[in-house]
């Protein structure tokens, strides 16, 4: 199948308007990942139990908490 020039400009602006977005929410996630193993680190630190934390991740709904203990 051939796409007209305004089906190539319209994929084309659809695509790289979710992938803009796709990667600013990467680097969101990264950035909330770094925060959240300083935190970790902190709590840790004060002696909090690893039990607190993983409550936490299941309360916010995290599918795989484990990944960030």
């Amino acid at each position: 199948m051939q796409l007209s020039k305004s089906q190539r400009d319209d994929w084309r602006w659809r695509l790289r308007s979710l992938s803009g977005k796709l990667h600013a929410d990467e680097a969101a996630l990264n950035e909330t990942a770094d925060r959240w193993d300083r935190l970790v680190a902190e709590a840790r630190k004060e002696g909090v139990p690893d039990t607190m934390m993983l409550v936490a991740l299941m309360d916010a709904g995290v599918e795989d908490p484990q990944r960030y203990l």
